[in-house]
């Protein structure tokens, strides 16, 4: 959200919302507890699920945690939301091994999908059980595009829309291993020693032969995993990069890609970053161990909503000087709204300005003049997260008018004596206008003339008129 090599932002005063909320990070669920990591690796604290089989972190950082049939819910700041005993008829059916479990949060953090074994729950927000669905075979994975959960099992992939199932996908003889839903729809499905690109009809776009037992998309590819190895593969799966991601005997349990294209590994005792080209990024270990089974226990707490943002004032048609101050509001729930971020434009391009930033509001005036006439003023600004989610286009139409319109007198002519007590005055305007004579209004024709007559006194008269411009 560049401002041009002309523009620029000066912000003074108390800045409200600088400091982000939300910590992006990546967290790994061990046999102790959730580790709580930065995008660096860097410890930043850990939430208290000891055997934690799964879990999944919603758009605004609530994180969703599944130990055996207990699934839990924290906020950002890790304060328990809720704590739900999933129903089973069998109490040992859910032995706690992190096998066919599954976490999908629903689209725009509305709830959670919990996929334990043939069972598939939809959970609230509040952590409330709002249907339960039998599976065909054992649950795999799980992920979420729009409205349509996914859930794979091991003989393929199941559809559902608020609980009903609206799409059954065939893999043929082969065990789905594990699925990752593209940002595009597009299914990617590891099936052991081949990779698939479903579309959502279930119709091939693409395959490879490779070891993918775990898969996990990015906003351009994404990156699968076998043993020890990965493989970074563009949109046509063709191969970017590869990695050896831990030395033997350590296998790779989970991978969580993220939106720049970089993948997270864990294994049994440590997790790390690895980049585009298969760099070791940075690395960290935990003193609790993953779970053997644990494909599904890294999960990335990424700012992917928008902040928003609104014009106050002036209000939309509003009629301005050549300098009008803007007053816009903002707010953001995750990482929190970047003042510094806020941009103006106009048609003309990119509108410097200096602000003055307080409590989730900005007050900004232009540093120059706007031209005469009607102008449209936009305005975006920018989160903390990386890379930054840049807010919808806030606009105002104005209508901008800094010259003073101008009066003539038509008649009568000055000086005039006269005997008559009842005279009339008349002239024209430059514009549109309202008009006052010695302080009574005067109406203006469309052709801007005017007339006004007024009973005068004996002695020398001064008639004063005052006009404002009208639109």
């Amino acid at each position: 959200m560049a401002l041009g090599a002309v523009a620029g932002l000066a912000l003074a005063g108390a800045v409200a919302l600088a400091t982000p909320r939300l910590e992006e990070g990546v967290l790994v669920a061990t046999s102790d507890a959730i580790e709580e990591y930065s995008i660096a690796l860097d410890e930043l604290g850990e939430l208290p699920v000891e055997g934690a089989s799964a879990i999944a972190v919603a758009p605004y950082g609530t994180t969703w945690a599944l130990s055996g049939r207990r699934l839990r819910s924290f906020a950002a700041d890790g304060t328990l939301l809720s704590d739900t005993l999933l129903p089973s008829a069998d109490e040992d059916d859910y032995e706690d091994s992190g096998e066919h479990v599954a976490l999908a949060v629903i689209s725009d953090g509305a709830g959670v999908a919990v996929a334990l074994r043939r069972d598939l729950f939809l959970v609230s927000a509040a952590g409330d059980v709002i249907s339960e669905v039998a599976l065909p075979h054992h649950a795999v994975a799980a992920g979420t595009h729009g409205a349509r959960l996914w859930v794979a099992h091991e003989k393929g992939i199941a559809g559902f829309e608020d609980g009903v199932l609206v799409a059954n996908l065939s893999v043929g003889t082969k065990k789905v291993q594990d699925l990752s839903v593209a940002e595009s729809g597009d299914l990617w499905v590891a099936l052991g020693k081949e990779l698939r690109v479903l579309s959502p009809a279930g119709v091939l776009l693409r395959s490879r032969t490779s070891d993918a037992d775990l898969v996990s998309t990015t906003a351009d590819g994404g990156w699968i995993g076998a043993a020890s190895t990965m493989t970074r593969l563009d949109a046509a799966l063709q191969t970017l990069a590869t990695a050896t991601a831990f030395p033997n005997p350590s296998k790779i349990l989970s991978l969580a890609a993220d939106s720049r294209g970089s993948v997270f590994a864990a294994a049994k005792t440590r997790i790390r970053h690895i980049g585009l080209a298969g760099e070791l990024l940075a690395e960290a270990a935990f003193e609790g161990n993953a779970k053997v089974k644990a494909q599904h226990a890294v999960a990335l707490r990424l700012d992917r909503v928008a902040p928003s943002l609104v014009f106050l004032q002036p209000l939309p048609g509003s009629c301005t000087g050549s300098r009008p101050i803007f007053l816009v509001a903002f707010q953001d729930a995750g990482t929190g709204a970047d003042p510094a971020s806020l941009s103006f434009t106009t048609s003309e391009g990119p509108l410097a300005t200096t602000c003055t930033v307080i409590d989730g509001q900005a007050s900004c005036v232009p540093l120059s003049d706007f031209t005469e006439g009607a102008v449209v003023v936009s305005a975006t600004i920018a989160d903390f997260a990386s890379p930054p989610n840049v807010s919808a286009p806030a606009v105002v139409a104005l209508f901008v008018d800094s010259i003073a319109p101008s009066i003539q007198l038509s008649s009568p002519a000055p000086p005039e004596l006269t005997n008559i007590a009842l005279l009339s005055f008349g002239g024209t305007v430059s514009e549109p206008a309202t008009l006052t004579v010695n302080g009574t209004p005067v109406p203006v024709s469309d052709d801007l003339t005017w007339n006004f007559t007024t009973t005068l006194v004996e002695g020398a008269i001064g008639e004063q008129s005052r006009f404002h411009e009208q639109f």
